[in-house]
């Protein structure tokens, strides 16, 4: 793994550009300035790290190619590219053309605002029984100890399945997503036991019948261009709903505790006006966003005015894009009452986040809820927020005092 010197400032962006990989160490802690030079000085900028793919940073560019599925293929997301271990595509982010707009179709009841309006008064009484403990003893990692297990219990809510089976799921996340290029091959020893897990519980609500309102059973009733989903796809589509519940939502709650406690002013506008924090959710994920992923280029392109070539792959830098320049004024000020944001942390196009409503809302519970046990809490003394950046950028650690 390569790292950035300290004088990457001085450097030609060519060379900066051309070791990027979002596993770096150097980037770990704050990525920003670099995403600041390659959208100033190479928008469409080339690395040849992982076989050599192009990195897309401005904000038009990245939206152009999300909403052109046509040219740009979500066929393997990830750079490093990595074979989805339960088999076959991840289901749907991996899918093209109409099979994607049947998957769709065949899901989109299990996250709609009415099927997630009931599992806020569950997610509440979870964060405050996290935050009762974390109280009791004046602070704590609010990494592992709030953000990760408030969203992983939401996962669990989603599917009415039992607390015990977290430590399994919660490992095996880590490796698929904050592994790199590394860890992979411990893959193949954890996924037969996930792959189980699943399956265990989708024969548990076939024999009941599959009439509950729970994300399997719902899965079972699903059609896909008038079939049932089968066994195989089920399980993957259970597996792919835990990775974004699991790890994305958790770190956006992650980075939005981060930024609050360090900027105690704004803290401040959401204790005194909670009405304030949807809007805040939405400015946070727009100044700490933290998704990476890639496209295929299928077909002649030219973006950013840059020509790509079918087989060719793009990185696009939606954390990047939320902090440009020429579409929001003054983006490196966190605004509670912004306008009109717009951010792309959800995506856009046809391959925008399923999940996004169940985001927003456990997001805006976890800051409801703590601010509701303390509005004074700071970094623990001695300690340093530990970072990773990886196709999700979030936090390792916080400890904080209450």
């Amino acid at each position: 793994m390569t790292t950035q010197p300290s004088s990457e400032a001085a450097e030609p962006i060519e060379a900066v550009a051309a070791r990027f990989e979002v596993h770096d160490p150097a980037l770990q802690h704050d990525p920003h300035p670099v995403y600041a030079r390659l959208r100033a000085e190479r928008p469409v900028a080339h690395s040849d790290m992982h076989g050599g793919h192009h990195i897309l940073s401005r904000y038009d560019d990245v939206l152009a190619v999300l909403q052109d599925p046509a040219r740009f293929s979500s066929s393997g997301v990830l750079i490093p590219s990595w074979e989805f271990p339960v088999g076959g595509p991840q289901i749907p982010l991996e899918i093209d053309g109409e099979d994607h707009r049947l998957y769709r179709v065949a899901l989109a009841s299990l996250f709609s605002p009415a099927q997630i309006a009931p599992l806020e008064p569950l997610m509440r009484t979870t964060a405050r029984r996290l935050l009762a403990a974390i109280s009791a003893k004046g602070g704590g990692e609010m990494i592992s100890e709030y953000a990760s297990p408030l969203a992983a219990e939401t996962f669990l809510h989603t599917f009415d399945m039992t607390r015990d089976v977290l430590p399994d799921l919660l490992a095996y996340k880590d490796l698929l997503i904050r592994g790199g290029g590394e860890r992979r091959d411990d893959l193949a020893a954890g996924s037969p036991a996930i792959v189980g897990l699943f399956q265990e519980q989708l024969e548990r609500r076939r024999a009941e019948g599959a009439t509950g309102p729970d994300a399997m059973s719902q899965l079972l009733r699903a059609r896909f261009a008038g079939r049932p989903l089968t066994d195989d796809e089920i399980v993957n589509i259970s597996v792919v709903i835990m990775l974004a519940s699991l790890d994305t939502t958790s770190a956006a709650l992650g980075n939005i505790l981060a930024f609050l406690v360090n900027h105690p002013d704004h803290r401040r506008q959401l204790t005194q006006d909670p009405a304030l924090i949807p809007g805040a959710v939405e400015e946070l994920l727009r100044y700490e966003g933290m998704i990476s992923n890639g496209r295929l280029v299928t077909e002649k392109a030219t973006v950013g005015g840059v020509e790509l070539s079918p087989g060719e792959r793009v990185m696009l830098l939606y954390a990047s894009t939320g902090r440009d320049e020429r579409k929001y004024d003054d983006p490196e000020t966190v605004q509670f009452e912004r306008a009109n944001i717009r951010h792309l942390t959800f995506g856009a196009g046809p391959h925008r986040c399923l999940g996004m409503h169940l985001a927003r809302l456990t997001l805006r519970v976890g800051i409801e809820e703590l601010h509701g046990v303390t509005t004074d809490y700071r970094l623990a003394p001695g300690s340093e927020p530990e970072w990773a950046l990886g196709h999700v950028r979030g936090l390792l650690s916080l400890e904080l005092t209450f």
